[in-house]
């Protein structure tokens, strides 16, 4: 019987607590009302919710944090500026871990390849715009990365081997990734749209696939793709020159009846001009 009445008596004021915390809460959420609706009237709408997350966090217990997708896509912008700069902000305000930006980047499914969900995006936000500004460039570059191989839990799969998307994987291990951005030539906006891993620079037959891949998918979203730069790496000539037959009497090739003109980056060519 006394067990009952402390097992009584345990449960009822968790039930009073619980009563409690909910009053609070909702007289908190009134107040968070009031004064969002006061800021609002001085500030803009974006700083007006950082304001009221980070009141909000504050009452959240070290484990208890949530954080929303604003909050966590804020502070990664920050992040990438500067690392240094969101080590400091970090002591001023209540700011997501690195670890939480992690696993929240580990959540967006960005695979090596052209990502029709970026295109489709594109398609939308050019849409609107004037012919003129439709004009466009496809930039691509290669570089070095780290390599390795890593067991991906959420996918479970290995990640780190030579992947060029459509075209396929291979058991070889990256050490060079090649990146494509589309960016207007009358009108400041640039967008990536799809990236690839290679074991050594990617050979100038799989480059021609890509570049002719990459300027398709674009002109589908009624952009028109004027011109490709890249700098002079010896895959990036050979797929040009060779394949392509470009020259300087003829400084372009043709993807679906269409002139696509070639132009090195200005910094490389100064760069070469300076050894001859």
């Amino acid at each position: 019987m006394k067990q009952e009445i402390c097992r009584l008596r345990s449960r009822l004021w968790r039930r009073e607590n619980k009563s409690d915390r909910a009053s609070q809460s909702g007289r908190f959420l009134s107040n968070m009302n009031i004064i969002s609706s006061q800021l609002s009237q001085y500030l803009p709408s974006e700083t007006v919710d950082f304001i009221c997350s980070q009141v909000i966090i504050s009452q959240k217990s070290k484990h208890g944090k949530r954080w929303s997708m604003r909050d966590k896509t804020l502070a990664l912008s920050v992040f990438y500026h500067s690392r240094k700069a969101y080590k400091l902000l970090g002591k001023l305000f209540i700011l997501p871990s690195k670890r939480s930006l992690q696993r929240y980047l580990q959540k967006i499914n960005i695979q090596p390849g052209f990502h029709e969900n970026v295109l489709h995006a594109l398609k939308l936000k050019v849409a609107s715009m004037g012919e003129r500004d439709k004009q466009c460039a496809v930039v691509f570059d290669e570089m070095s990365i780290k390599s390795g191989l890593f067991y991906n839990s959420e996918k479970d799969k290995i990640d780190g081997l030579e992947d060029f998307g459509e075209v396929g994987q291979s058991k070889y291990i990256a050490n060079h990734a090649i990146a494509f951005v589309v960016r207007g030539l009358a009108a400041k906006w640039k967008q990536p749209v799809g990236y690839f891993l290679s074991s050594g620079p990617v050979s100038s037959s799989i480059l021609r696939c890509l570049v002719k891949s990459c300027i398709e998918k674009v002109n589908e979203t009624v952009l028109n793709v004027k011109v490709i730069i890249c700098d002079q790496g010896s895959n990036n000539r050979s797929f040009l020159n060779n394949l392509e037959k470009v020259s300087v009497s003829e400084p372009y090739f043709t993807v679906t009846g269409k002139k696509v003109f070639v132009m090195y980056d200005p910094p490389h060519l100064l760069k070469t001009s300076g050894t001859i």
